[in-house]
């Protein structure tokens, strides 16, 4: 049987190393980290709960990473659980849902104790913190949305920069010179960066308004509902110093 010491001596580290990466009980560097785990899977040896006992294989279980904060969309996410669940449930999958806030470290902890055979991100932001794990990781990862940075990973997404780019070539060929862009919660243009979609349309219609001389206001949602967006607007177009050119045509874009 496989044990420790020939962990230690294919990753080429201590067998102190080995035991502290499979226990925790000490930080180890994320390099040598990987290496070890990457020997012990090499090997078919896995550390649980502290003891050694051999990896039958794959798990038949997948993760979807969406990490849940308090401006969730639970009615939007709703749909892609409920799919991912159904399409993973055909293809002979269980699927993991982790919903920690921060998202990597709970990812971390499922990848090393080799529960999954693969991980799927959502909520994907600019700068996530679980983009560079997927990239040294040793199971197969796949992200629903484009962080900022080119990646070693596969990436699903809708594009976003054309969108932006048509939705202002199509406001300047209906004359349109000033626009009113009202969005979700402002936290969600902040949070690690930004949610991917949300900045990639963002940037590219400020791109291409000025391009073509639009001029764009902005206004964002407390709360992620048309009644709120209707609110907004209805303020909006009230406010007689914001709309005094009776000249200039306007156009509205929601978000």
């Amino acid at each position: 049987m496989v044990g420790i010491k020939d962990v230690a001596a294919l990753a080429g580290v201590s067998i102190s190393t080995v035991s502290y990466v499979m226990t925790g009980k000490r930080p180890i560097g994320a390099k040598t980290r990987q290496r070890v785990l990457q020997a012990a899977r090499d090997l078919g040896y896995l550390a649980k709960n502290g003891s050694p006992a051999p990896l039958n294989g794959e798990t038949h279980f997948v993760a979807l990473s969406s990490p849940v904060h308090d401006s969730t969309s639970y009615t939007n996410y709703c749909a892609y659980f409920l799919n991912f669940l159904k399409a993973a449930r055909q293809l002979g999958y269980e699927t993991l849902l982790l919903t920690e806030e921060t998202g990597d470290e709970q990812l971390r902890s499922i990848i090393d104790t080799g529960m999954v055979d693969g991980v799927a991100l959502m909520d994907v932001t600019m700068n996530d913190p679980r983009i560079e794990l997927a990239q040294f990781s040793t199971i197969p990862f796949i992200s629903i949305g484009h962080p900022m940075d080119e990646i070693n990973v596969p990436c699903i997404d809708t594009d976003f920069i054309e969108m932006g780019e048509m939705i202002m070539q199509t406001l300047h060929r209906n004359g349109h010179d000033r626009i009113l862009f009202i969005g979700g919660k402002k936290i969600d243009y902040e949070r690690a960066g930004g949610a991917n979609y949300l900045i990639r349309l963002r940037t590219s219609m400020h791109a291409a308004a000025a391009r073509y001389g639009i001029h764009i206001d902005e206004e964002f949602t407390d709360n992620d509902d048309f009644d709120a967006a209707e609110n907004l607007l209805e303020r909006f177009i009230s406010d007689k110093k914001k709309y005094s050119d009776r000249n200039t045509r306007r156009a509205v874009v929601l978000e």
